[in-house]
């Protein structure tokens, strides 16, 4: 196969084209179309507009750069244009002609047989069911552990504030993303807030401290915190708030100490909701309240409200 690779690289594959070149008469029609000419610049497989061997190359090449599993997409070039070839072949010499669909299959089966490595390539769902449907097995892969993350509801009277900061570049724009939802899993409220240039830290810390002085201002007393952020976590359950938030901190406290309040960590998987807000902020520079969603938060929404599961590979 790999001759034949080099030979359709070079232009020298036997097609009418090149032995009419030699010197040979010859009535030149397509065995796969039945309409064009045979000509090695087209692969002629009813594709519209043609196209040509060095357009496919320049852009399975271009492809390359964002594959994940690249050494099955440089072997399949090779195998799918060799299983063309064949098929011509068998249609011209033998007069046996297949159903384009066994065709498929034969190239999912030759890419199988190559046994193209997939080490370290699997980084996400996508990635695992395109590696099922081409029957490719990651090999040598340690087993990653695969975690279902869900969004919980809060308890009976309870809010949950689910926060999120984003930077563009650290420092960079900022932009901080909430929403409140109660037992029901009712949005009480949706805010994206454009936060100017800082860091991520910085962002995140930001997201808590508006989302807390918000909760005070509309009255809730029993609340359960949740952002994605670990470091947020950690840092107000062991009460270390950095500088920029003291004054901020100090504020609110009197608030805290007088409501059943908790913070969690979730993974943003599950956060995902707010994760676009902020982000949305970020790159806009606008501020919003009570966000009208776009269908795929709608969804998200839905998604939560109804318990399906996202995952997260570890």
């Amino acid at each position: 196969m790999s001759i034949f690779g080099w030979r359709m690289i070079h232009g020298k594959l036997p097609s009418n084209e090149v032995v009419r070149w030699k010197g040979i008469t010859l009535t030149s029609k397509c065995n796969l179309c039945g309409v064009d000419e045979e000509s090695l610049d087209l692969f002629n497989i009813g594709w519209s507009p043609p196209l040509s061997i060095p357009m496919l190359l320049q852009w399975w090449k271009k492809v390359l750069n964002l594959a994940f599993c690249k050494e099955a997409w440089v072997m399949g070039i090779v195998i799918m244009a060799d299983s063309i070839w064949k098929e011509r072949n068998l249609r011209r010499h033998d007069e046996v002609q297949r159903h384009s669909r066994y065709v498929c299959i034969s190239i999912i089966e030759k890419l199988k047989r190559c046994k193209p490595n997939t080490k370290g390539a699997i980084r996400s769902m996508a990635n695992m069911m395109c590696c099922r449907k081409l029957g490719l097995m990651g090999q040598g892969i340690p087993d990653r552990p695969i975690l279902d993350v869900h969004w919980c509801k809060p308890q009976v009277n309870w809010v949950k504030l689910n926060f999120d900061g984003s930077s563009i570049g650290n420092p960079g724009l900022q932009g901080i993303g909430r929403v409140f939802r109660d037992c029901l899993r009712r949005v009480l409220g949706s805010y994206k807030i454009f936060m100017g240039v800082t860091g991520v830290f910085h962002a995140e810390m930001e997201g808590l401290m508006e989302g807390l002085i918000h909760a005070r201002d509309l009255g809730f007393n029993q609340l359960w915190v949740e952002p994605d952020s670990s470091s947020v976590v950690m840092w107000v359950q062991q009460r270390k708030i950095p500088w920029f938030a003291a004054q901020q901190w100090a504020f609110l406290k009197p608030y805290l100490d007088g409501i059943n309040w908790k913070i969690s960590h979730i993974f943003r998987e599950g956060n995902s909701i707010v994760d676009f807000l902020a982000r949305d902020a970020a790159k806009t520079g606008i501020s919003r309240s009570n966000v009208n969603f776009l269908g795929h938060v709608v969804e998200l929404l839905s998604r939560d409200a109804t318990g399906r599961l996202s995952y997260r590979f570890c």
